[in-house]
């Protein structure tokens, strides 16, 4: 019909073409609901019918061809053609989540779907940039309706039917948003880390990510019990699927840590009241933790670069994550500020005195990790302790007395509980047994004398006690260096005999 408007023919006979075109067109054939493409879409049949009129003054049917166009071009926009697309692929998601099972052939008909508007590229199906109207976007809110069970809707439906979601910008503010981020949240619960893994590698938009900084900064959490916690789940269990419990922390896991921790300090009551809250915020502080122990290892090795500027341009995000984590870990404690430029010894320096720094806050989280246990009465061992231990079993520095007086006030907690009475692959019995005491292997860090002695009069309770089996691993060695620590201490402040 566009084709037809701008034929060569004079005006009124593009109009009369045109009316025969549409005379076999009928409102029916909209599939989807959309208040702008019926409005125009009836203006056009008014403005076509009206051309009919005989006796038409060829300047009047001008006006009414630029008339007609205009309606055309409303109906022929992107946005519409993307709403029309929508439609067609939230009905098909519909029907194959339904059915419980990914059907024949599925990418071969999601390129079918994609292909049926050529303008648009399949990369912009979900992109927001091309946005449509409000009630055209009610077709992407299928997510609210889905199960939550991975069994029923597996990770390839789920994670378009979560990116279909988000193709408007709407997704987060519509009436239903909140009972589609709690599906998102329990889906994330329920499917296994092979599962959750598909669905973050198809979120190549972090749009796990703003579900959660929503929720956190969002009125809708402030009476919402049920969002909250289960955000709080979701977080918990993005972190893991994001790698918590790799070795090396990602760009993305580090990016999406530092946006929770910056959004602590304000997080309502609701939250900071949640069972979960405190696990989550020590995860948050691991997090940032480890990324900045791996750092530091790329600093100490940097030491012939001293006095080159540029390592100036590593060293400074390095230490605001560090002056971060201090001013709540730490807050007493001034950071150790790095002098460039300087010579090497210098250097080296301070690379010692904010090492002993990062261990003191690394094994105060390692501390928060063993109260965890210590209250919690499930079976859960919080923390990733393979990387806490292996940060930490060679460390040769310093760690600040007050972090060792927590670490053994915690370490006494867990004692008092006597968990090797506790059953086999039980939290606090795996804590214990498998790496409490496997820390150190000489233990020099422990300097304070009233550590040393709760540390000792810990491991006493566990020799003293009737099933009593031996020393675990490096036991010995702690119960050596604390009372070693014990006699130093003693010497020290034993008077002088007067002559």
């Amino acid at each position: 019909m566009s084709k037809t408007l701008c034929s060569p023919k004079a005006n009124t006979e593009r109009l009369a073409e045109a009316r025969s075109i549409f005379t076999n067109l009928s409102q029916e054939d909209i599939d989807w609901t959309s208040e702008k493409f019926t409005d125009h879409f009836e203006q056009l049949g008014s403005t076509l019918s009206y051309a009919c009129r005989s006796g038409m003054m060829e300047t009047e049917a001008a006006d009414l061809v630029q008339r007609a166009q205009e309606h055309i071009a409303q109906l022929m926009d992107m946005s519409r053609w993307k709403a029309a697309l929508i439609s067609v692929l939230s009905q098909f998601l519909l029907e194959v989540t339904r059915a419980s099972l990914v059907p024949f052939e599925m990418d071969m008909t999601l390129t079918l779907i994609y292909s049926i508007i050529p303008e648009i590229p399949k990369s912009k199906v979900f992109d927001q940039s091309l946005d449509i109207e409000e009630d055209e976007a009610q077709a992407t809110y299928l997510l609210q309706s889905t199960s939550t069970s991975p069994e029923s809707v597996l990770p390839e439906l789920f994670i378009l039917v979560f990116r279909l979601l988000f193709s408007t910008k709407q997704a987060l503010h519509f009436t239903g948003a909140v009972e589609s981020r709690l599906v998102l949240y329990k889906y994330l619960y329920n499917c296994t880390f092979y599962q959750g893994k598909l669905l973050r590698e198809g979120d190549l938009a972090c749009l796990l990510e703003q579900c959660i900084f929503l929720d956190f900064t969002s009125a809708e959490s402030a009476g919402a019990h049920d969002l909250v916690n289960w955000s709080m789940i979701g977080l918990g269990r993005l972190y893991y699927n994001l790698g918590f419990g790799e070795s090396t922390v990602s760009p993305r896991l580090l990016s999406f840590a530092k946006g929770i921790f910056g959004l602590i300090p304000t997080a309502s009551t609701n939250f900071t009241q949640d069972r979960w809250w405190f696990l989550q915020s020590t995860h948050t502080e691991r997090i940032l933790c480890k990324d900045v122990i791996k750092k530091l290892e790329h600093l100490s090795r940097g030491r012939d670069m001293a006095n080159n500027h540029d390592i100036s341009s590593f060293i400074t995000p390095t230490m605001d994550n560090i002056h971060a984590l201090g001013q709540r870990l730490l807050p007493k404690t001034p950071v150790p500020e790095c002098p460039l430029p300087c010579p090497p010894d210098v250097y080296q320096h301070w690379i010692t005195e904010v090492q002993d720094y990062v261990f003191s806050m690394h094994l105060l989280i390692a501390t928060k990790y063993i109260n965890l246990v210590t209250t919690n009465s499930g079976d859960k061992l919080f923390g990733d302790w393979a990387n806490i231990w292996n940060s930490i079993v060679l460390y040769q520095g310093h760690i600040y007395e007050m972090v060792q007086l927590h670490f053994a006030k915690s370490v006494m907690e867990l004692i008092s509980l006597r968990p090797w009475n506790h059953p086999n692959g039980s939290a606090k019995s795996n804590l214990f047994h498998d790496f409490i005491w496997d820390l150190s292997h000489n233990w020099c860090w422990i300097t304070d004398m009233e550590s040393a002695k709760l540390l000792a009069e810990a491991i006493q309770l566990h020799k003293d006690d009737p099933h009593f089996n031996g020393m675990v691993w490096y036991e010995q060695a702690c119960v050596d260096r604390c009372m070693e620590v014990i006699r130093d201490a003693e010497i020290v402040e034993e008077p002088s005999v007067s002559q």
